[in-house]
């Protein structure tokens, strides 16, 4: 381990927003697999809640997700280009181009998508 990483051990989910909040800038790492590729960005839909600006790989959705600041996004496996978005995003705090909508507003468009195709009606 670096002497400048700290190992902070499994932390209970409660405490995810305050690490997060704690954080100037979160790194999202994908390798480009299947996997990376297709994978639902859960951590980027976690930081973004906390307003944290983030660097990713370009890989996946990731791209979409920060296409109002692809300075923000780097190749697999290129420290330099790491460093580089790492250094944008802690001057520039761009945030990712989602909303994040809390479970009420969720579950009210799945139960409309459900009802649609189930029956054809529309609850909006």
């Amino acid at each position: 381990a670096h002497e400048r990483v700290h190992y902070l051990g499994m932390l209970p989910h409660t405490d995810t927003a305050k690490l997060f909040s704690a954080l100037d800038v979160g790194v999202i790492y994908l390798r480009d697999t299947p996997f990376g590729r297709y994978c639902f960005p859960q951590k980027a839909y976690e930081m973004q809640a906390c307003e944290l600006p983030v660097i990713a790989t370009a890989v996946g959705v990731m791209p979409h997700l920060l296409s109002s600041a692809p300075q923000a996004l780097y190749p697999e496996k290129n420290v330099p280009a790491l460093v580089k978005a790492l250094d944008f995003q802690i001057k520039e705090k761009k945030q990712m181009n989602i909303t994040v909508e809390n479970w009420k507003l969720t579950i009210a468009g799945v139960e409309r998508e459900m009802c649609r195709i189930a029956s054809g009606c529309d609850k909006s």
